[in-house]
């Protein structure tokens, strides 16, 4: 969205309007308070953004979750630059809304079966297509007896007893 140095919207792309479910006619020229449905506190991104036209500090992103009508529970990185439009004398505010709940979403499950790897008893190790050891659990530490640092970046072969060697590369070229 674009804001005056008054704090009111001078215009927003479409799906501004449809995240915060308000209408384009009604929203132009509004304050920034006027915005229905947001139950988020203004008061930070209100500071932030007199102090950025006052005295021209930076902006600090930050994040925050809102619940919308439509789409529920959503994570923003919220952000402003000063904006100069030619033809207008006075600067204005590039403000974004960032949706990065997919990424939250991810890095969260990510966490979680990280930490089940890691917790596992049983050896849990990966490899790449060239059979390289790319990553080592604590489980495959007691059963092996080699530490991550010692396995990460070496050939599986290493764990492979010698009356067996010939089989590794019957499996990487399968």
């Amino acid at each position: 969205m674009v804001l005056s140095q008054e704090l009111r919207l001078q215009t927003a792309n479409r799906a501004f309007y449809q995240m915060f479910a308000v209408n384009r006619e009604a929203m132009q020229n509004a304050s920034l308070d006027s915005l229905e449905n947001v139950t988020f506190d203004l008061a930070r991104l209100r500071t932030q953004l007199q102090n950025m036209i006052a005295d021209g500090s930076e902006f600090q992103a930050f994040e925050l979750e809102h619940d919308f009508p439509g789409s529920g529970r959503r994570t923003l990185v919220l952000d402003a630059h000063p904006l100069s439009l030619s033809g207008f004398s006075r600067l204005a505010i590039l403000l974004s809304f960032h949706d990065v709940t997919v990424r939250k979403e991810a890095e969260a499950a990510n966490a979680r079966l990280s930490a089940i790897v890691q917790s596992s008893d049983d050896a849990i190790l990966s490899k790449d297509l060239n059979g390289i050891i790319t990553s080592w659990n604590q489980g495959a530490e007691r059963i092996f007896g080699y530490t991550s640092d010692e396995t990460i970046g070496k050939p599986v072969t290493i764990l492979i007893p010698a009356d067996r060697a010939d089989e590794e590369p019957v499996i990487l070229n399968a």
